[in-house]
């Protein structure tokens, strides 16, 4: 995919079009993680071809586990929880921040010293609670560059301790990466966690560890009881992402092109799912016909006060839908996102500024002044800031305004490489500049 600018010209043909969704990197990655410690062969369907999990694979790959792909199914070779046939102790996560926390806690297990390590914004993202979880678990863990952030070391003789404390108010991915390693703890782990965050990704974790054969007691997110255990090899299909999905719904409410949309799980764990609720706050109307999902667009978007904590991705679709709803609207429950690939809130508030749209930013909320008669006349550059998100935000934007050209729009293959295609598809019309 060419990472030329894309500027965007606005939706002309309305007839109803259709959208696959790609499976979500959210589940693929926990499912790699599980499988590659579990006893015996898994086989995983509906692989996403995005950055994040080709990362995670690569890591797995040099930690010696075997993943023979064929097209979007994976053969993953399970080692039991015994890494004995490591290739290169150095892990590149490259820029995805759940591949570096998972492998983080995982290089606890391979009793020799892991170095973690990643490139651009993901060396500044924080690690650091997760580390002192470690640290407290008997693990060693050092940074080798700046405190609280990869690249660090990993080395443990895996006598872990049996009980430690999560702070969970940065990212419920610490939580996460540590419930699926405690099982091959010898006295198993009793998990205490603070301020956790983001629970829906929480109960993903566990519904799929349950999957595999491990059963974990959650005690209402505060308190976890892993036993001892190991997990079991199985035939495991990643189900389509509701946050990639969040996008083309996006594009429905603010054209009123009906998209049907395929690939979903419409009782899914993932926090993203409950999207379809807030459209219908907004206005919208919902069709479910044999797995096929449609918006139908209201005349006008209502505005909306409401905390989206549980679904911070899909935080940010929101946020740009309501741009332009009549009227004043509040999305609270937003203080991880200061810690994404960008600080979503400041990075969102500068983008929507120059398209004539008026935000406040507090810390974990923003305030948006919609204006739904809002038009653009000349074209306007959108910076991404190596963020897929606000590529694939600002491309839901410019499906009804025009005129907006998004600067380094490769930068969704992070999470949705296929996504300028699908967009292609239903109508939009962009050009190189």
């Amino acid at each position: 995919m060419t990472n030329k600018n894309k500027l965007i010209s606005k939706i002309t043909d309305f007839t109803t079009k259709t959208a696959q969704i790609p499976g979500s990197k959210s589940i693929a990655n926990r499912a790699l993680m599980i499988s590659s410690i579990a006893n015996g062969v898994s086989k995983l369907s509906n692989i996403p071809e995005c950055d994040d999990v080709l990362a995670f694979v690569d890591a797995l790959e040099n930690l010696g586990i075997k993943c023979e792909k064929d097209g979007d199914k994976m053969q993953i070779f399970g080692n039991s929880g015994k890494f004995e046939n490591i290739k290169n102790t150095v892990l590149n996560c490259k820029i995805a921040g759940t591949t570096s926390r998972f492998l983080t806690a995982l290089a606890s297990l391979c009793k020799r010293e892991i170095v973690v390590t990643g490139e651009g914004k993901l060396l500044e993202r924080p690690i650091k609670d997760l580390c002192n979880a470690l640290l407290a678990l008997n693990v060693d863990v050092k940074y080798l560059k700046n405190d609280g952030c990869v690249p660090v070391s990993v080395s443990s003789s895996c006598n872990f301790a049996s009980e430690v404390l999560i702070n969970g108010a940065i990212s419920s991915q610490y939580t996460s990466a540590l419930l699926m390693i405690a099982p091959y703890f010898s006295s198993g782990l009793q998990l205490r966690a603070s301020s956790p965050v983001s629970k829906p990704y929480i109960d993903l974790t566990i519904d799929i560890m349950g999957t595999f054969g491990v059963k974990v007691e959650n005690n209402e997110y505060l308190s976890y009881n892993i036993p001892k255990s190991q997990y079991t090899s199985q035939d495991f299909a990643i189900e389509g992402d509701w946050s990639s999905a969040s996008y083309f719904f996006g594009i429905s409410m603010l054209t009123g092109m009906k998209i049907e949309i395929s690939g979903l799980k419409t009782t899914s764990l993932q926090g993203d799912r409950r999207i379809l609720d807030i459209f219908k706050q907004l206005g919208a109307k919902i069709e479910e016909n044999n797995n096929i999902i449609s918006l139908i667009a209201p005349k006008t978007i209502k505005a909306l006060k409401i905390n989206m904590e549980n679904m911070p991705d899909s935080a940010m679709t929101i946020i740009c839908t309501l741009a332009f709803a009549d009227g004043i609207s509040e999305i609270s429950g937003l203080s991880t996102l200061k810690n994404k690939e960008t600080d979503r809130l400041a990075a969102l508030h500068n983008e929507l500024q120059k398209i004539g749209i008026n935000t406040e930013v507090f810390t974990d909320k923003i305030v948006i002044y919609g204006n739904s008669e809002l038009k653009l006349e000349n074209c306007v550059e959108i910076e991404t800031y190596h963020d897929h998100r606000m590529a694939m935000c600002f491309a839901m934007i410019a499906s009804r305004l025009g005129n907006l050209a998004i600067l380094d729009p490769k930068v969704v293959s992070k999470s949705m490489p296929e996504f300028w295609d699908i967009c292609k598809k239903i109508g939009l019309n962009f050009n190189v500049c």
